[in-house]
């Protein structure tokens, strides 16, 4: 009954607004610098579609980053973890597309997502969840983006004040604090051909880890 309970929509909305007033909080009470605002500017006055990337565990307060009114959708695991995700993102605007390759809905998802970028609309996902290996870059993103033709940027985030969960991802939970950091890389351009696979996955690769340590050394 209990576990009914936790998973039932009712609850599920109750805990989503929760988290998402907290995020709301801590979000206003930082004073946040953007580190790449001239690498994301283009795609905010929606001239043309973006998958943005960001570690699962640099989630929490990433809808912040998106000071846009251009529609932006979220790959979200379906398994229960997801369902929150979705209700806490909903808050900010975002609209969830539910999807994992450990749950069979892979293609489907790819699809919707195609559908949205070729629709005008730009995307957020984390290629490293929802299960891991933590911050492991899976090859979603590559099929993304060649399948769409977009680019891809990364993004991370990062508080003076702050804990690290002992969870798979090691889960960013900020506190309230004097500074906060948004950090976005280069564009990366989308692969013309399947044999640069391996080179694009190495860049965005890269560009993950390289916003993350950037977000963390100005917060520190």
């Amino acid at each position: 009954m209990g576990k009914k309970v936790l998973k039932s929509p009712g609850f599920l909305a109750f805990l989503g607004l929760l988290v998402a007033t907290y995020c709301r909080g801590i979000a206003w009470f930082c004073r946040w610098k953007t580190e790449g605002a001239e690498h994301i500017a283009p795609y905010l006055v929606g001239s043309h579609p973006v998958i943005v990337v960001f570690w699962h565990a640099r989630m929490m307060l990433a809808p912040f980053a998106w000071k846009s009114r251009v529609p932006f959708f979220m790959l979200i695991s379906p398994h229960s973890n997801g369902k929150l995700i979705s209700r806490i993102v909903g808050y900010f605007g975002i609209q969830s597309v539910f999807g994992s390759s450990s749950h069979g809905r892979g293609a489907m998802a790819l699809r919707h997502l195609l559908r949205c970028l070729r629709s005008g609309h730009c995307i957020g996902m984390t290629p490293d969840g929802p299960r891991g290996p933590r911050e492991h870059l899976k090859e979603g993103v590559f099929m993304l983006s060649y399948a769409s033709q977009c680019p891809v940027i990364a993004l991370s985030f990062s508080t003076s004040c702050h804990k690290k969960i002992r969870s798979w991802d090691r889960f960013l939970l900020p506190f309230p604090s004097f500074r906060g950091y948004f950090v976005w890389s280069v564009p990366i351009a989308a692969p013309t051909m399947m044999q640069q696979k391996e080179g694009f996955l190495e860049q965005v690769q890269g560009a993950l880890d390289g916003v993350t340590k950037r977000s963390d050394h100005l917060a520190a």
